[in-house]
């Protein structure tokens, strides 16, 4: 692995911070009932599992970090205009992070500025609307692929 996990760690925050106007982000994930209203919406980054391969005839070790992108938004906080729902509004960040997640132009990897071979969201994204307690959910899975 010729790059640090910091650094793709760094790059993938960073990537993420900026695709939407976010009231706090951290690079490193809170529980939600740590991050107060005014904080909201809210990003922060954990990375649960990481996985390495290394293959015998050359040596390197490919790595798969996987990741998890949390956001928080309060459904009693969030103005909406006549005729929205809190689920639009959950839609519209999750539209911004699937922006930024995109490569550099159309059938190209995000490579986090050629750090990684592949960055990407890969499976189930669970949301929560916030019907119940007014806080609303979405963790995002990104898996990240290095030394393919």
């Amino acid at each position: 692995m010729q790059v640090t996990r910091r650094q793709v760690s760094t790059a993938l925050f960073n990537l993420l911070a900026g695709a939407y106007t976010w009231a706090k982000a951290e690079p490193t994930a809170r529980l939600w009932s740590k991050v107060t209203a005014l904080e909201q919406p809210y990003f922060g980054l954990y990375q649960p599992v990481q996985t390495g391969e290394q293959s015998q005839a050359y040596g390197a070790i490919k790595y798969t970090l996987y990741y998890s992108a949390l956001v928080y938004a309060r459904r009693d906080a969030t103005p909406a205009a006549p005729g929205d729902s809190f689920g639009y509004y959950l839609d519209d960040i999750m539209d911004m992070v699937d922006k930024a997640m995109q490569g550099p132009r159309l059938g190209e990897n995000q490579t986090l500025g050629n750090l990684v071979t592949q960055a990407m969201i890969q499976g189930r994204i669970d949301r929560d609307e916030g019907l119940l307690d007014q806080q609303g959910k979405i963790e995002i899975p990104i898996v990240v692929l290095i030394g393919m």
